[in-house]
């Protein structure tokens, strides 16, 4: 049995380029407006310096409420938990931890027994065996004997993501983890 862990934005879901997200939210108190999918740094905010508090999206309650997660997730994330503990392992901002461990609870069916949640930006000190982010500058600080699998989203990587295995989305995961240890 592994412990997998799976980080949640954009990697689960898309909080930013779908209807609502954050580059909607930011949209709407700017000047500024930009093609969706069209911009690569992972700090969105920066291409709209005319909104005050452009964090203040992330503290919205209701935020998770409305958002549904990428094409096949579900269903490999709940064949996963069948033989192996699940660990969401989020940074969550005041206000929207409970919003956000609510939605993963109604939208993936994991046994009790195999699901564990982590808010935190330490995601390298989560004892794992697997780790799934869209964040190479995250995976890169896991030992070597965790496989870390970077899931592919529009945003440039700062960080070199040697020794970690690409994937386009949540059938080439479920692909990886069927024919690797698990």
């Amino acid at each position: 049995m592994l412990n997998i862990g799976i980080d949640v934005d954009l990697t689960l879901l898309d909080p930013i380029c779908c209807q609502g997200g954050w580059q909607d939210w930011l949209e709407e108190r700017s000047s500024y407006y930009y093609p969706k999918g069209s911009l690569t740094e992972y700090y969105i905010a920066s291409y709209y310096p005319d909104v005050e508090d452009p964090l203040a999206f992330w503290s919205q309650e209701n935020l998770y409420s409305r958002l549904q997660p990428y094409r096949q997730a579900k269903e490999v994330i709940e064949g996963l938990a069948e033989k192996h503990n699940i660990f969401f392992i989020s940074y969550c901002k005041k206000g929207h931890f409970g919003g956000k461990v609510d939605w993963i609870k109604k939208t993936y069916s994991v046994p009790k027994d195999r699901f564990h949640f982590a808010a935190t930006k330490q995601k390298h000190m989560c004892a794992v065996d697997v780790m799934i982010d869209d964040r190479a500058d995250y995976l890169i600080k896991f030992g070597n004997n965790v496989m870390k699998i970077l899931y592919k989203t529009n945003y440039s990587q700062d960080v070199p993501t040697t020794g970690m295995l690409l994937a386009e989305d949540w059938i080439s995961i479920g692909k990886i983890l069927e024919n690797d240890r698990a």
